[in-house]
């Protein structure tokens, strides 16, 4: 499994939240004052909120919907690669990291015993056989 295979779980993670963000917003948006029962005609540029909004949320939901199925088939495979590892040191920087979307200083701390934020993400990188320079975070 590579870097960039790992790191999907956690853009896909942020992915799914910036579109519950997103379908919350709309959602937001389609709460609507009562209707004026005064009579009397309205302005021009009057619109069907719900009209408009409801189709982009029904949309949001279904990507969303997409996004979670696709992030579980990915966890799924992940989890299955990290159990596989049989260093228990290694096997924790990757459930911390890759399954628990920690820092790689939250990873250092957690793990403790003099560990810092460049020797785990060191570590993670060595066993990965990728160099510095091939990584971005």
């Amino acid at each position: 499994m590579t870097l960039k295979e790992l790191d999907k779980l956690r853009s896909l993670d942020t992915l799914i939240q910036v579109t519950r963000n997103r379908i919350l917003a709309l959602e937001e948006s389609l709460d609507v004052a009562p209707a004026s029962l005064d009579g009397m005609p309205h302005g021009p540029g009057a619109s069907d909120k719900i009209g408009n909004i409801l189709p982009v949320a029904i949309d949001e939901k279904a990507k969303l919907s997409q996004m979670f199925w696709e992030y579980m088939a990915e966890k799924s495979r992940i989890i299955e690669y990290i159990d596989g590892i049989e260093n228990y040191n290694i096997r924790l920087i990757f459930t911390l990291r890759f399954l628990e979307n920690k820092t790689w200083g939250e990873v250092a701390g957690m793990i403790g015993g003099g560990n810092t934020e460049e020797s785990v993400k060191k570590a993670c990188y060595r066993f990965l056989n990728v160099s510095d320079w091939e990584c971005t975070g």
